[in-house]
């Protein structure tokens, strides 16, 4: 996934968690970055959060940023963080953006991103 935009586009994402009951939600995203530039590429990363179905808006204190030195240099990053939630649908993703000016590409590559709701249905936390 590449990008040269500074607004937040989708580089992965979860299927939806349907929490019955309040809830924490441990989510984690790993990454790859890279770029087609000769000199250095600024980038950020963010976790964000849909609640039922809504816009994706970020998840506070769950963003990055990074700078990638050149072609040659590839790196890897990885996200955490949990949230607590009350009950709804949730989709998340990991959202990336060049925060660099210019037109060098940005590239986020073999992302993962996982969510795991730490509650049962009857409302038993885990």
């Amino acid at each position: 996934m590449s990008t040269t935009s500074n607004a937040y586009a989708p580089a992965a994402a979860t299927t939806a968690i349907v929490l019955a009951n309040r809830a924490n939600i441990y989510i984690v995203s790993t990454f790859s970055t890279s770029t087609s530039a000769s000199s250095a590429v600024n980038g950020g990363w963010a976790l964000r959060e849909s609640l039922n179905g809504g816009a994706y808006t970020l998840i506070d204190d769950a963003q990055i940023t990074r700078t990638v030195l050149d072609a040659t240099s590839i790196g890897a990053a990885t996200l955490v963080t949990m949230i607590n939630r009350p009950a709804g649908t949730y989709n998340f993703q990991l959202a990336h953006k060049k925060v660099s000016t210019g037109t060098d590409i940005l590239i986020t590559s073999g992302a993962t991103i996982s969510a795991v709701a730490l509650t049962s249905t009857a409302g038993d936390e885990f």
